[in-house]
């Protein structure tokens, strides 16, 4: 039996978990997957789960252990990772588990790495999504190149203990390099993005349909998805483009009432902005992608993966976003859009004046996105964690 482990029900857990419990309930894996996670997540994955039994799925309700209290409130991040993988590997133990899944490894890493207690009976692996030591880009200071080195020390520790057998990255970089470079690196493995291409036929040699070019952002309004410098750079736009494009936000989040105040100022200047300040559903959203003409992303200094770009790149739609770490590695190999410096609104406009004046087109003929998505899908994504149980057992 594997032991599927999560503390948290916010961002891509409910849905990556849902992947999961789907796989599971379809290849008849129900009996061998044990969920440990809150009431939050169970409920937040249901949602993706429509046409699913449910009922066959098991689960370890988490919220009334007294670990998982403390998590919530314990501000010292050493003892939260330690308080979350002592935790998992408890549930594990009384459980009688074959492995241990920890769901986000970034969340017990410092556990992992200094515990000095070696666990038997059960094998322990998990998915690492800010793996970023490969990075140089996250080396430009004294104290991000002692965070860096912190973070590469506890990664090197994780790999060094028996116990742990794989350490899955959604960053295909980071895998090739802990393989030439980290010692057991070659614990190390890729793991596909959990997302399937949407059942509609694209043709990437037609011409975009006249009219107005939409820019969509959607998602979480956070400060470091790059929301204030992508609204400066909109007021540095000329005439020309402010009147054949609009910009579309769409969801939630500490930004929205920044955004809002903003588009009085901006819609006074000649842009058309709209604000859609709400989570939108799964139908809602796929409508929103399939009208938007580019799709705006301009994180700052995102490590790791983004679904954004994923979904972007299954609707053919091209994408803005940073030149830095694996977006960007990911952007210029594939072509899959305009990746720019997105600390600096010059930088952003000018990408979007480009986009306006037969950038979109020239993606959209010129871009790999079967090249980009073929090595992604749901069941590539569970299959990979559900062989740990076959693995373990061989």
């Amino acid at each position: 039996m594997i032991i599927y482990f999560d503390t948290e029900w916010e961002g891509h857990h409910p849905h990556h978990m849902a992947v999961v419990a789907r796989y599971a309930l379809k290849f008849q894996l129900c009996d061998k997957v044990l969920f440990a996670v809150p009431t939050e997540l169970q409920e937040r994955a249901f949602k993706f789960l429509v046409d699913e039994d449910k009922t066959k799925l098991h689960f370890f309700q988490i919220n009334n252990e007294d670990e998982f209290k403390k998590i919530r409130y314990v501000k010292n991040r050493w003892v939260k990772h330690l308080l979350g993988w002592r935790l998992g590997c408890r549930i594990a133990y009384q459980q009688n588990a074959d492995v241990l899944f920890f769901a986000v490894m970034d969340d017990v890493l410092l556990g992992s790495a200094f515990d000095p207690v070696r666990y038997s009976g059960f094998t322990i692996s998990g998915l690492i999504f800010r793996a970023s030591m490969h990075y140089q880009e996250m080396r430009n200071g004294f104290v991000s190149s002692a965070r860096e080195f912190i973070k590469s020390v506890t990664v090197y520790r994780t790999l060094k203990r028996r116990d742990f057998v794989k350490l899955f990255t959604l960053d295909p970089y980071f895998a090739e390099f802990a393989r030439n470079n980290i010692v057991n690196g070659y614990k190390v493995e890729f793991l596909p993005e959990p997302y399937d291409l949407p059942d509609v036929h694209f043709d990437s040699n037609s011409e975009r349909e006249q009219g107005k070019i939409r820019f969509l952002f959607y998602g979480s309004m956070q400060r470091r998805k790059g929301i204030e410098p992508l609204l400066d750079a909109l007021k540095l736009l000329p005439s020309s483009v402010k009147e054949k494009s609009e910009f579309r936000f769409c969801g939630e989040g500490p930004m929205v009432p920044f955004i809002q105040n903003r588009k009085k100022e901006l819609l006074a200047e000649g842009i058309n902005i709209t604000v859609e300040a709400r989570y939108l559903s799964q139908c809602e959203l796929d409508e929103e992608i399939k009208k938007a003409d580019v799709i705006l992303a301009p994180y700052l200094n995102h490590i790791g993966s983004s679904g954004v770009l994923v979904t972007a790149a299954a609707y053919h739609k091209p994408i803005l976003s940073q030149n830095a770490m694996m977006i960007g590695r990911e952007l210029q190999r594939y072509r899959l859009g305009e990746a720019v410096d997105t600390h600096d609104p010059a930088a952003i406009a000018a990408a979007i004046i480009r986009l306006c004046e037969g950038g979109i087109d020239k993606i959209r003929r010129t871009a790999d996105f079967e090249g980009y998505l073929q090595r992604h899908g749901e069941e590539k994504f569970a299959q990979k964690i559900l062989n740990l149980i076959q693995e373990n057992n061989t």
